[in-house]
């Protein structure tokens, strides 16, 4: 686990210094370049300084690009939902680390977080180009992606998931989804 970052601390400085450097090379305003939807802090390698600052990312694996730039705010999320895939290189997990960490880093860079939009573009942008489940296609199956504690199960039914239920619903409503 630590073979990628000491903390989540420095997991989250380093996907902060991943943004700006993106936005520095791919943004105009509040939006990014087409080209770069796919050019994810997972899908980039670090050259750093002596002194161990990452100065050049080298993208690799972009398989997608879009025509027309896109809002930052989604490239926050998507980089997020990438991060979060490989959630075992963060000791411990913060507690709803995907969600805080996108409203902090949309303020970071001066951006209006629009969860439940980009939500809505991420999940329709999976459904074009991925064969992934589902869950990858609707909004509000997406939350349990973007959130795993919000995964909506069936079973098995417990008085231990009423309270998860009600975070669920608060979130929706949050979400207005």
């Amino acid at each position: 686990k630590k073979g990628y970052f000491e903390s989540a601390e420095s997991c989250f400085d380093f996907l902060e210094q991943f943004l700006s450097w993106s936005f520095e090379q791919n943004s105009e305003n509040e939006f990014v370049a087409g080209a770069s939807i796919d050019a994810l802090a997972t899908n980039a390698a670090v050259e750093v300084s002596a002194n161990g600052v990452p100065v050049v990312f080298k993208i690799f694996d972009k398989e997608w690009s879009l025509e027309d730039p896109f809002r930052k705010s989604w490239f926050i999320l998507r980089n997020l939902l990438a991060l979060s895939r490989h959630q075992a290189v963060l000791d411990p997990v913060p507690e709803n680390f995907v969600e805080a960490w996108y409203e902090k880093l949309c303020s970071r860079f001066g951006v209006k977080a629009r969860l439940r939009e980009d939500l809505e573009w991420e999940a329709s942008f999976q459904e074009l180009v991925t064969i992934n489940p589902v869950s990858y296609h609707d909004p509000i199956e997406l939350i349990g992606v973007f959130a795993p504690r919000y995964a909506l199960q069936a079973y098995p039914r417990h008085s231990v998931f009423g309270a998860r239920d009600q975070e669920i619903l608060q979130l929706r409503k949050r979400l207005e989804l």
